[in-house]
């Protein structure tokens, strides 16, 4: 039964995904806006004045995000690509001068490491330029960022009654379930956005300092790169140290390469082994399969968006399955002591 509730309910989400997915996205940004909006509520300001404030706060980073970092991220995509296939040129003829185990053909690797340089040099046309190229795909974007920013003003303004109204949906026996399973899946979207930006930004300002000190080429949108994968769970963190090594082959040679190597491995074990537990605090328990099997699943249904959205997604529904679990075991047990 769950399981096919659950298949019920991403069946619904991806046919609704018009309103669906705006109206997810703006339940991740309330999760962090939201207690703020009520800190400032608290503190005497009226409430439609706080939601202003942190509706102007959220444009104005968003805008400065996207002039700051995108924008100069996608002026370095040509280069970084030019640096790639130089790179994948220099390993194929390594593996044309020294005939290893694999047996590739120098020809075969030749044709591969040609297509990497445009493919990636062509990214900025297909995630950027793609979009505003074409009237009717950015008209859909824009809906849906103007439906995304309409339905948080609306959580912004009277988010407790809007849970408050779902909850009375249910029978009165029912509604302390229907709360507490509430509670849980709004806390566990809040860790996950605050656990998935705070890895971004140590994954982005560690390896970019690593790549500043060895002086690899374009090291600022690298950097900007490292940051942005980081929002792409693990699929992410490993496209963009790749990328990052094949920059570093191309412009300072072997011995820089091995060096960012090792850099984006510590980064990356230190992200697992210690960050992680901290800044997500049990409440996004996935295991890396399932968590690559959604970013994988939501990229190839919905692009970019859906990639990034899919972990969280899959986290709520797993943290609300989980707590359901808990409650009937508390009832069991409760049950059993009787």
């Amino acid at each position: 039964m769950v399981g096919a509730a659950v298949a019920v309910g991403a069946f619904l989400f991806w046919t609704l995904r018009a309103f669906a997915i705006p109206f997810f996205i703006a339940i991740l940004f309330a999760t962090q806006l939201l207690p703020a909006t009520l800190w400032l509520a608290r503190r005497g300001l009226p409430r439609w004045l706080a939601v202003i404030v942190m509706m102007l706060a959220l444009i104005a980073g968003l805008t400065l995000l996207t002039l700051a970092i995108v924008g100069s991220f996608v002026s370095e995509l040509d280069e970084i690509g030019t640096l790639v296939s130089q790179a994948a040129h220099e390993v194929t003829d390594w593996l044309q001068q020294h005939d290893g185990p694999l047996r590739l053909s120098g020809s075969s690797v030749d044709d591969a490491a040609g297509s990497v340089g445009p493919a990636l040099s062509s990214a900025a046309g297909a995630l950027f330029g793609g979009v505003l190229g074409g009237a009717s795909l950015f008209a859909q974007v824009m809906a849906g960022a103007v439906l995304a920013l309409a339905f948080l003003i609306y959580l912004l303004s009277d988010g407790e009654r809007v849970g408050a109204w779902l909850v009375k949906r249910f029978a009165p026996s029912r509604r302390p379930n229907a709360h507490r399973l509430g509670a849980r899946g709004w806390a566990t979207l809040g860790g996950y956005v605050r656990g998935v930006t705070t890895v971004a930004l140590f994954d982005g300002v560690l390896i970019g300092a690593g790549l500043f000190a060895l002086d690899v080429p374009i090291a600022g949108a690298l950097s900007v790169l490292v940051f942005l994968a980081a929002f792409v769970p693990i699929a992410g963190a490993w496209i963009s140290g790749a990328i990052c090594v094949a920059v570093a082959l191309a412009g300072n040679g072997v011995a820089t390469a091995l060096a960012v190597v090792v850099i984006v491995l510590a980064v990356q074990q230190i992200e697992s082994l210690v960050l992680n537990p901290i800044v997500y605090r049990n409440r996004v328990n996935l295991h890396p399969v399932v968590t690559l099997g959604a970013v994988t699943a939501g990229g190839v249904l919905a692009g970019i968006i859906g990639a990034l959205i899919a972990v969280p997604f899959v986290a709520l529904v797993w943290a609300i399955v989980d707590e359901r679990d808990r409650i009937h075991a508390e009832a069991a047990t409760a049950d059993a002591a009787l």
